[in-house]
């Protein structure tokens, strides 16, 4: 089955009824584990769901499925990509080809819950790094998020070696990169002085649109189509580094469909731009600045520069003056006095408090200056 499903590729459910054994395609699927179908012809492809089996709603209709066992509503579940779909389809889904693709949902569910290991450090090829100019000494204090797959926190100093055997200095983020031999290398990242969005990026030039977005935003504010293969467009969301200035893409299938995020839900209207990359507003949201059950407003769009596979994949947008929309602690009783500051201390003129430590020689002085 695995050999069968590319993860870079768009990959399609088919289930097959219980009642008559007809095949139906899934084109949605709900956080209680109800799934929505379609007839698996050529003319709905375009409209099947891109499956993610990472998403809560399919491990809700997988477990949904193995609890069906002594009366279930399908009797398979098959998932293939969607040119192997096609080819399916052609030849009028054949039994015999069909059964490569049926999957055994306990399976995805085992796998699910097989927490991410994360890469072993210790086997990071030392020449090359040495090579490209990288100390270990400076990527140290990111080895632990680099292991499981994001880039380093923060800058790091390279002189990577040229052809004609000179170095040059200079600086970037760098990831690791697992290689067939079982060895790690460090990837750099390079910084470059601003974002160079007139260049054409993965085969695909910017619109002034996306261009006035990332300026401002450091987000397209929109889906692009860029050809991160040969020949083939992706939907992706498009941001800046902010730490290297360069765009950084992120295809849409990568990013988990849902409802509700963090405390906060999303109408229809507000799903749809989100995930078309434009900004929305998130009400109901307690930050973490805030006072316990306290909610409060911020803005969130999708962010490409943010590394998966995390789930953190929300750029947030701080509003300005949180302070005011948290709970403040209720004034003290003082009765009818007001609250002086200690003695000897200078006092602001506009609020009556110390406004900086009090003068050495204020102190050693005694009785009123003259």
């Amino acid at each position: 089955m695995d050999e069968n499903v590319k993860n870079e590729a768009k990959q399609v459910m088919l289930v097959q009824n219980a009642d008559d054994g007809r095949l139906q395609a899934v084109t949605g699927a709900d956080q209680d584990g109800t799934i929505r179908t379609a007839d698996p012809t050529e003319q709905n492809v375009a409209s099947l769901l891109n499956v993610n089996t990472q998403d809560s709603a399919l491990e809700a209709f997988f477990k949904k499925f193995m609890e069906q066992a002594q009366n279930p509503a399908h009797t398979g579940i098959f998932i293939m990509t969607e040119n192997a779909l096609n080819k399916l389809i052609r030849i009028d889904f054949d039994p015999e080809i069909l059964e490569n693709y049926r999957i055994d949902p306990s399976e995805r569910l085992q796998t699910q819950e097989r927490k991410f290991e994360p890469l072993d450090v210790t086997r990071i090829d030392l020449g090359d790094m040495e090579k490209k100019g990288i100390r270990m000494e400076d990527i140290e204090p990111h080895l632990k998020a680099m292991s499981y797959g994001h880039k380093s926190n923060g800058l790091v100093e390279m002189n990577p070696e040229l052809e004609n055997g000179l170095r040059v200095s200079t600086k970037g983020r760098v990831s690791l990169e697992e290689q067939a031999d079982g060895s790690l290398r460090v990837v750099p990242h390079y910084w470059q002085e601003q974002p160079d969005l007139d260049a054409p990026f993965h085969g695909v030039l910017l619109d002034e649109e996306a261009k006035t977005n990332l300026m401002n935003t450091r987000h397209a504010g929109k889906v692009i189509d860029l050809e991160l293969e040969p020949g083939k467009l992706t939907p992706c969301y498009v941001s800046i580094d902010k730490w290297t200035n360069t765009l950084e893409p992120m295809p849409v299938s990568l990013l988990e469909k849902r409802t509700r995020i963090k405390d906060a839900d999303l109408s229809e209207g507000k799903q749809m731009d989100f995930y078309g990359g434009g900004k929305v507003l998130l009400e109901g949201y307690t930050t973490r600045a805030a006072t316990s059950g306290t909610p409060t407003s911020r803005s969130t769009r999708p962010n490409a520069t943010t590394p998966l596979p995390t789930t953190d994949w929300i750029a947030t947008a701080t509003p300005k003056r949180t302070r005011r929309s948290t709970a403040r602690r209720p004034p003290r009783e003082t009765g009818s006095r007001k609250r002086r500051p200690p003695s000897g201390s200078p006092r602001s003129r506009f609020t009556g408090q110390s406004s900086k430590p009090p003068c050495p020689k204020r102190l050693m002085s005694s009785g009123r200056r003259r």
